[in-house]
């Protein structure tokens, strides 16, 4: 019910304001808005709208006119109202989302992304647009926003172990069409993957969403079947870390077996350990081992080692 004591005209300007804080409006979006809006429930003309725009402009707001240039729509540039947010504040929300990243699911995680796009988006400050590039150049990482459809059928596809058939921009392949079936969503330093099997390919692999440029849903069961039971084998990899013992090594997080060899225990070797690791995440695995820093070697299966000394050929070359 509508209170006797309702300023409608505040009312109205106060709904601009909050609507364009949002996005920028035409005078017919507006007026969609205001129509379903309980405490208005009206059109307004094109001169009472234009009136209401000059009161905000009075206030201290900055709103641009509509022009063709901007689909004919008011924008709102700037208002005195609430936080200015600066630099400071941005690496701030950065420290966070890296924090986010180590303790938070990919959904939380996007979760916290538009939370702080809408902080700053209407927020005060005159250079938002700006300050939300700055969040995510700084933190090194992605906004989502306009993949939420794909993520939304990616985790669909990874619930119901439904088949895609992905076209993918490859930075070495270039743009690739192949059978792909979704097995989880992770997000890794700033980016969004998609893990999974791919047909042809005996291990698990990751596709970046960003990446991923059109893709349907197919029906193949005998390519479905195959990638299934790829995803369910378990492999016992086998990995030598040199010149550490296990009071030192911090662990790969990967439920690895450790085998302390040290010169207290056998006078033959080594301060060395042995990891026992039974997965077949390769491509994961890979990624840790890499990133503990330590000596290695691989020692069984034969085909990681061969792939782990590929790596580090190309690494090498890449350094140099």
């Amino acid at each position: 019910m509508k209170s006797d004591t309702l300023n409608t005209t505040a009312y109205r300007i106060y709904c601009i304001l909050v609507w364009l804080s949002e996005q920028s409006l035409s005078v017919e979006e507006l007026n969609d808005r205001f129509v379903a809006e309980p405490m208005i429930r009206r059109k307004l003309s094109d001169d009472t709208i234009w009136l209401y725009m000059n009161t905000l402009k009075e206030l201290g707001c900055n709103i641009s006119r509509p022009v063709p240039t901007n689909g004919f729509r008011y924008q709102l540039i700037s208002h005195p109202f609430g936080v200015a947010y600066t630099k400071d504040d941005v690496q701030t929300m950065v420290q966070v989302k890296r924090f986010a990243e180590d303790n938070l699911t990919f959904l939380e995680i996007l979760t916290l992304d538009r939370f702080f796009k809408k902080l700053l988006h209407t927020s005060s400050s005159l250079d938002k647009d700006r300050l939300i590039q700055d969040l995510f150049k700084n933190a090194r990482s992605q906004d989502y926003h306009e993949y939420a459809e794909m993520i939304d059928m990616l985790s669909q596809a990874v619930s119901e172990h439904k088949l895609l058939q992905i076209t993918y921009e490859s930075p070495v392949k270039g743009d690739t069409q192949f059978y792909f079936l979704p097995e989880a969503l992770c997000y890794e330093k700033g980016m969004l993957y998609v893990q999974g099997n791919q047909e042809n390919r005996p291990d698990r692999v990751l596709l970046r969403v960003d990446r991923i440029l059109d893709w349907q849903e197919t029906n193949r069961p005998d390519i479905t079947e195959p990638l299934l039971h790829a995803q369910t084998r378990r492999e016992d990899v086998v990995v030598k870390f040199f010149q550490i013992t296990l009071h030192d090594f911090l662990g790969l997080d990967l439920g690895e077996h450790l085998v302390d060899y040290s010169p207290t225990q056998d006078a033959n070797r080594e301060e060395s350990i042995e990891a026992v690791f039974k997965t077949n995440d390769f491509f994961g695995l890979k990624q840790k081992i890499l990133e503990s820093a330590t000596p290695f070697e691989v020692q069984k299966p034969s085909a990681f080692r061969e792939e782990m000394e590929l790596t580090l050929v190309e690494m090498k070359k890449l350094y140099a």
